[in-house]
């Protein structure tokens, strides 16, 4: 599997006692929605990005060179208290 395989990417960082920030974006639609949250997670600001055919295609691309669908789901480390999980 591709990402262009995917028809989703859903990414978020944060907690509960801080902001937090999530992207979701969705491949088939061609658009993105970037949400702040603050404490408790109540909502903050909401963005919305509507991808041009080529947008997506250099986002796709750029996905692929990182090598997005090798990356682990979490990367747990309990020993680093960065507030970010």
């Amino acid at each position: 599997m591709n990402v262009k395989d995917a028809n989703k990417l859903k990414a978020f960082v944060g907690g509960y006692t801080g902001n937090s920030y999530e992207l979701v974006i969705d491949f088939e639609s061609k658009k993105a929605e970037y949400n702040i949250l603050e404490y408790g997670y109540t909502p903050l600001e909401k963005h919305s990005i509507d991808f041009s055919e080529e947008n997506l295609e250099q986002l796709l691309q750029g996905l692929d060179e990182v090598k997005l669908l090798q990356w682990e789901k979490t990367y747990a480390n309990p020993g680093v208290l960065d507030r970010t999980s």
